[in-house]
């Protein structure tokens, strides 16, 4: 294979071994050479260079670092929901699961993220670097503790800090303590957090490096312009003189400030009533102001075209990920259902690193004595729930999802927990206890319920024999119905 690549370079090879353009060596191809090994086309340089470039271009490239924050937030989080069949136990297990969680002192070692704010450094890391590493530990009252490390964290031995074995499974990992030594955990220890995971890699790939580059190249060219107007503000006039012209100095000539006409200089003439004066210039001179047009109607649009690249480098509709509010509704509705498959196929990487919070949160309490263990034995059975759907038109998804309810081809459930992360049952739960208390209420203050929340579902007030004559007017019938 180097025989044939020698020869194309150097031009011993016929014309006929180009017969594949996308197989050529020149015309800016980034690869000339096979891949590093058969299973491996990055090495640790690479991992290097895209970790330092990309976190340099989310600290200083307003573009990337608003791509990487509405990734972030188009992701979101996943909340659990037991569904075991022992219900108390359920409920139980729910409630010390966030209560160890909510409390950044008691869910990371450091004190600083709850878990909420975990998931969103979580999936912040992985976008910029490629992976992250969760370890799960316990703290002194014996309930769980978890510590979080960046890709450039996981190194110190190994193969770009992975030991695998010969399948590829990772054995062990190594963590770099900055003192110059390395820490080695089991693989089992260790939750590597990473999208598209790849099994030939072993660790994670940058979002962000289809982008880096064009993003590099907007920072660049927009600081460019920038100079070019500090440089034109920065100059008031430029004075030019021709070649053998004489005369005095151009700038003294138009000087600011009152002062004495010079030998060989025409005398500043004054415009009556106007306070304004007339400098003639010596033959050969002229003054001018410096027009910079940067930046030009051209490049404002080449800037917009290098901001929809980056768009495109992460996956995303430029329109969505950065000029939602140039669309129209029917765009938004249809860019927002390719959101959603979007982020589908990212909570299904999430959920893999929840599942292992659950086990090692709920496994912690019951070691604890807090917790009782679960009668059922598949206690690790738990839906996760995302955050609130993007939808724009929530009456329009609601009625669909009654009408799919209603003829038995949908679950109650999908909609109620993407809205308010209740199951039907807990809102039907919630829904008689405030209706309870405001009976309660009323009774207390000698009023009727339908008195206390006129409107509310059994509140009908019975009406009036002589209500007819009170009624306004039935409205006329819209000639212009609005489509549902």
């Amino acid at each position: 294979m180097l025989r044939d690549l020698w020869n194309r370079i150097t031009g011993k090879a016929t014309s006929a071994n180009y017969t594949l353009d996308a197989a050529r060596v020149d015309d800016s191809w980034p690869y000339m050479l096979w891949p590093l090994a058969p299973n491996k086309d990055i090495d640790g340089w690479d991992l290097r260079q895209v970790w330092q470039r990309g976190r340099a271009l989310y600290e200083n490239s307003p573009q990337i670092r608003k791509a990487v924050k509405n990734m972030v937030h188009f992701t979101g989080h996943l909340m659990p929901l037991p569904m075991t069949t022992d219900a108390e136990w359920n409920a139980r297990a729910l409630a010390a699961f966030l209560a160890r969680v909510k409390n950044p002192f008691t869910f990371d070692v450091s004190g600083k993220v709850n878990y909420k704010q975990a998931l969103r450094f979580m999936e912040r890391r992985a976008i910029i670097d490629g992976d992250c590493a969760v370890v799960p530990t316990r703290a002194a009252d014996g309930g769980a503790l978890f510590a979080f490390y960046t890709a450039p964290q996981i190194s110190g031995g190994g193969e770009n800090g992975v030991v695998a074995d010969d399948h590829g499974r990772p054995v062990a990992y190594y963590f770099d303590t900055g003192e110059g030594e390395a820490v080695r955990l089991e693989a089992h220890r260790v939750i590597l957090y990473q999208h598209d995971p790849d099994p030939t890699r072993l660790r994670g790939h940058s979002e962000l490096v289809a982008a880096l580059r064009t993003a590099n190249d907007v920072h660049n060219i927009v600081g460019y312009a920038k100079n070019g107007q500090r440089l034109s503000n920065s100059m008031g006039l430029v004075g030019t003189r021709a070649v053998g012209a004489k005369g005095p100095d151009i700038g003294r000539t138009i000087g600011g400030g009152k002062r004495n006409a010079v030998a060989g200089e025409e005398a500043p003439k004054t415009v009556m009533g106007t306070g304004l004066s007339i400098t003639y210039l010596p033959e050969g001179c002229d003054i001018r102001s410096i027009q910079d047009g940067r930046p030009s109607t051209q490049l404002q649009e080449f800037f917009k075209f290098l901001v929809r690249c980056i768009a495109q480098g992460v996956g995303l509709d430029p329109e969505v990920l950065f000029y939602s509010n140039e669309m129209g509704s029917a765009a938004v509705r249809f860019s927002l259902a390719k959101v959603q498959k979007w982020q589908e196929e990212r909570l299904e990487d999430l959920e893999v690193v929840c599942n292992r919070i659950w086990r090692h949160v709920i496994a912690c309490e019951v070691a604890a004595g807090r917790l009782e263990p679960c009668k059922d034995k598949n206690w690790m059975n738990v839906r996760w729930v995302p955050g609130k759907d993007m939808t724009i038109d929530t009456p329009r998804v609601a009625r669909a999802q009654i009408d799919l309810v209603r003829e038995n081809m949908a679950d109650n459930m999908d909609f109620t927990l993407r809205t308010t992360g209740l199951t039907p049952q807990q809102l039907a739960e919630q829904r008689a206890a405030e209706v309870a208390h405001a009976k309660a209420v009323a009774a207390k203050y000698g009023l009727t319920y339908a008195e206390l929340c006129p409107g509310l579902p059994g509140t009908q007030v019975v009406p009036r024999e002589d209500a007819a004559a009170d009624d306004p007017p039935a409205p006329a019938p819209d000639s212009d119905p609005e489509s549902v």
